[in-house]
């Protein structure tokens, strides 16, 4: 007997084929609560063993376990950026790196969570979304109450706004690959539009690759300085700088991209720009070790970089259309894309840094949102007029022969030749076309007559001689 065989050419498991199992609601009570507190319960345990590394690793700091526990809280609202008080001194200059982290680890699981319940309807997402949105609204809330009295104030309005809303948009993100834009979106949405948020969002991340060179030239020009600042009197104290540095990481590139496309930034009385530089006392951090200490010529030339990142967004908008005012259209919402996330970018990445002469550090947000559109817009609307194929769309002209009923007639009966009974149908067809093909004036000699009857001659009028036997008379017999 055969046990194993092989599945016939082109037979599909039947996993595929069965229907999903039905989700209890055990289960999707389960899959929401995951959803939810695992990337609060990460944020918070992140938050805690980074304090107490440093705070154990540093000499004379007085660690103790439930001193980091009770700061956990106000370090997990950091990472939502929501702004601290320590003892009056305001604080918003928060570090960006673990915001980016656990807004992927949101999307993510979002994204999982609606596979896993076999979510394909936008309407039916919009219950993860609230679920996760909820979660960290009321956990921000939650530890700006707990916080009072503490030495650390926290608004309680602005702990529940920016970690739902910020959860919620990540949430988002993460089932749009799976569930799509909902349907009565989709009628008002120009696909156009949706081409130039696309390449928006890459001229996004363009614009922070060429700040990112800029601050690692910096960093560059800069080593015996840098490595000055790293030789600190612990190793405590050398880890908790490099930690700082790590995590403000993504601020210094924000900062740079900022200087890279002209507008600049300032950290209390420094004021950096690729055409002036004023300088002044800045915090003895490694990280900016990357600041200039004197002005150059050749900073005008770094202004070439974010105009590659339009070029990138034109070349990616190049075959979107054959119109080539169109993709110009394309690269100026590419254009205004790109300056909304410089505003989002430009907005975290500066604040209030207590009340000492470091205070504030500013990215100049409108300026820094107009320059970063017209970066990608115009070099993309150039590229893309340019490079783009500017040939009109000819219709092609569609010829009707005039024969071609006939053809197709022909063609099927011979597919019926040898068939009798088709045979006749199709005769029958050709005498009704025939007899409309005659002259209406042209009337039949003899309408009249009856059809011949097979076996008559064309002398059926003259009599036939009677036979033997029978007699002269017709209708008479012997």
């Amino acid at each position: 007997m055969q046990v194993l065989a092989t599945a016939p050419d082109g037979a599909e498991r039947l996993s595929e084929l069965e229907p999903p199992a039905e989700v209890t609601g055990a289960t999707r009570f389960r899959v929401l609560l995951v959803a939810a507190l695992f990337p609060l319960l990460t944020g918070y345990t992140l938050a805690t063993g980074a304090l107490a590394a440093v705070a154990g690793l540093a000499p004379g700091s007085g660690f103790t376990v439930s001193g980091a526990l009770r700061g956990g809280g106000p370090a997990w609202l950091a990472t939502q950026q929501v702004p601290l008080n320590l003892g009056g001194h305001p604080l918003s200059v928060l570090p960006l790196l673990p915001t980016f982290v656990l807004l992927l680890l949101v999307a993510k699981l979002a994204s999982r969570a609606a596979r896993r319940l076999g979510y394909t309807d936008p309407a039916q997402a919009i219950g993860v979304i609230g679920v996760i949105a909820a979660a960290h609204a009321f956990a921000g809330v939650t530890v700006a109450v707990l916080c009072s009295g503490t030495g650390v104030d926290v608004e309680p309005l602005t702990a529940f706004l920016l970690p739902g809303v910020l959860s919620g948009a990540a949430a988002t993100a993460g089932v749009l690959s799976r569930c799509g834009l909902p349907e009565p979106l989709k009628q008002y949405v120009d696909p156009l539009a949706l081409t130039g948020l696309r390449a928006g969002v890459l001229g996004v991340a363009a614009l922070l690759v060429a700040g990112g060179l800029v601050t690692l030239l910096g960093f560059a020009l800069s080593v015996p300085e840098t490595l000055r600042l790293f030789d600190a009197e612990s190793a405590g104290s050398g880890a908790g700088m490099l930690l700082l540095s790590a995590v403000y990481l993504p601020n210094a590139v924000v900062a740079g991209l900022s200087f890279a496309a002209g507008p600049g930034f300032s950290i209390g009385a420094v004021d950096v720009t690729p055409f002036a530089f004023d300088g002044g006392p800045v915090p003895a951090l490694p990280i900016l070790a990357a600041l200039p200490e004197q002005h150059e010529v050749w900073w005008p030339a770094l202004l070439v970089l974010p105009a590659l990142a339009g070029v990138l967004c034109g070349w990616g908008l190049r075959r979107c259309d054959p119109d080539p005012l169109v993709r110009v259209r394309a690269a100026a919402i590419a254009g205004a894309a790109a300056g909304f996330g410089c505003v989002l970018l430009g907005t975290f990445a500066g604040g209030r840094f207590g009340d000492g002469v470091f205070d504030p550090v500013t990215v100049p947000i409108a300026l820094f949102s107009l320059a970063g559109s017209c970066w990608v817009a115009l070099p993309a609307a150039l590229v893309a007029w340019l490079t783009g194929s500017t040939a009109p769309v000819v219709p092609v002209p569609v010829e009707v022969d005039s024969e071609a009923p006939t053809v197709v007639f022909d063609a099927i009966q011979d597919d019926y030749d040898g068939d009798t009974e088709d045979t006749e149908v199709f005769d029958a067809i050709e005498d009704d076309l025939d007899y409309e093909e005659e002259d209406p004036g042209e009337e039949p000699d003899e309408l009249d007559e009856p059809p011949a009857v097979e076996g008559e001659t064309e002398e059926a009028d003259v009599p036939a001689e009677p036979g033997p036997g029978a007699s002269e008379e017709p209708g008479q017999r012997d």
